[in-house]
């Protein structure tokens, strides 16, 4: 019996003693004296990757994905808490005993692009404008999908992207629902600015006058209000920071005129500085003229110009720089 076959009838004993299909898609033996194989193993519903070992140490490995992320119950239904397995999940879609669905992309990914199948099948219970919606805010400017839907909920199934939803069809949140969790990054669609990079934890947005204007966020709960932002903005290459707070934090303290501004008006930006705020009824690009000369000028009295072309040639933040 060749190697070849060595690995077939392993195969055919693995999937039969851990109750999962298990193929070997290809195999080279690199030391045909202790056996050892270097092999692309497919450990259905785990996935496949590839591994080197003896047949023992393969083994091992199989067993490992079993009993660690096959067979434990490490997956949560969002809406009613129930857990599951990944090999109950197995398929396309799977139905919770709350009612919930599930929709597992057919593909694996590392990003958590909507851009697959999926997706696309919750798409196409939607009405046009509603598919417009999606494509503003999660396809063009990457809302969270939690931001934008009411009861659907994005997961991720072994390196899949999955969505949960509870309900006949999705419910698609109104424009002014979305702008109560993203206030600041809808003001700044509506003046003009596009999303440029970024991910869940940070992002980078620009106008054609290419003022870019970075938002950091954290305590970040999907589906929830954003309770604070940093934003960066550029002098000269230099990245610096001011912190700002939305409505909803702002509404705790009592600011009157400037909570209606911010809710009616114009955008109010809020700095934060030595714990005190000022609030700035500006538009963004606005905000952008009026700070840059100020933090230029801050920078300026506090760098000499030679430490400035250090910040600037190393991309460091004037606090990089010792004292």
């Amino acid at each position: 019996m060749d190697w070849w076959q060595k690995l077939m009838q392993w195969e055919e004993k693995m999937s039969e003693k851990y109750n999962v299909h298990v193929e070997v898609h290809d195999a080279t033996r690199i030391n045909k004296k202790k056996g050892i194989y270097l092999v692309k193993l497919d450990v259905y519903p785990w996935g496949t990757t590839s591994v080197e070992g003896t047949l023992e140490e393969l083994e091992k490995f199989v067993k490992t994905i079993v009993e660690e992320e096959i067979n434990p119950p490490n997956y949560s239904c969002p809406f009613c808490g129930t857990s599951y397995s990944l090999r109950e999940l197995d398929g396309e879609v799977f139905l919770c005993k709350c009612g919930a669905k599930l929709f597992k992309a057919f593909c694996t990914s590392s990003t958590p692009t909507h851009d697959n199948s999926a997706f696309r099948q919750i798409e196409e219970l939607l009405t046009p404008f509603e598919k417009e919606q999606v494509e503003l805010f999660i396809f063009k400017n990457h809302f969270l999908v939690e931001d934008v839907f009411k009861n659907v909920k994005f997961d991720w199934i072994n390196r899949k992207q999955g969505y949960w939803i509870k309900g006949e069809k999705p419910i698609v949140r109104k424009e002014y629902e979305i702008q109560e969790l993203r206030p600041i990054e809808c003001r700044l669609i509506k003046e003009g600015y596009e999303f440029l990079e970024g991910d869940w934890s940070c992002s980078v947005w620009i106008n054609e006058e290419e003022h870019e204007i970075g938002l950091e966020y954290e305590d970040v709960k999907p589906g929830k209000p954003v309770r604070y932002y940093s934003v960066w903005i550029e002098v000269e290459g230099i990245l610096t920071t001011n912190k700002i707070w939305n409505f909803q934090d702002l509404t705790e303290a009592d600011y009157g005129e400037e909570i209606s501004q911010m809710l009616g008006g114009e955008l109010t930006w809020f700095r934060c500085k030595d714990a005190s705020f000022d609030a700035l009824s500006v538009k963004p690009e606005e905000f952008l003229n009026a700070n840059l000369q100020e933090l230029k000028r801050q920078l300026e009295e506090k760098f000499s110009s030679a430490q400035l072309k250090v910040l600037k040639k190393y991309n460091l933040k004037p606090e990089d720089l010792e004292e």
